[in-house]
This record gives C-alpha cells, structure tokens and sequence, in this order.
C-alpha cells in the first residue's frame, strides 16, 4: 500500500518509493535530500502545518503540497 508522506504518522520509518508530482516540486524535494529509494522519519505530523522529517542526520520542514507528492 502506497501513501503520501502527508498521510505518513509521526514516528514512522518509511522509504521513497515513487514521486509524482510536478517537476519543480520532485526538484525542491530533491534538493532537500528527499529521493526515491531513501530511508526517511517523519517526526512532526499534525496534519495543518509542515510536516518535519528525518533524513539521515538533517531534519527539514515539507510543506503540505510537497508531502502529498
């Protein structure tokens, strides 16, 4: 089963399987260390405002439109 990081609760591990979406969004998400095939945390998840994730040692801040991607 697929899902957005957005719909992803907080404290869960999950990997990158696929990224559809624009492709200035997929770019921003990229440079942000957010690819397909890596591992990531979601450590805030409150479903009304950025969403902040663990991505090997950083912690970035998604906005909402780019984690339902």
């Amino acid at each position: 089963m697929s899902s957005t990081l957005a719909q992803t609760k907080e404290g869960k591990v999950v990997e990158v399987c696929a990224m559809k979406c624009e492709p200035q969004i997929k770019h921003r998400l990229c440079s942000m260390g957010i690819i397909e095939g890596r591992v990531v945390r979601v450590i805030k998840n409150d479903n009304h405002n950025p969403l902040i994730v663990q991505i090997m040692d950083s912690r970035v801040a998604v906005g909402r439109v780019q984690a339902n991607c």
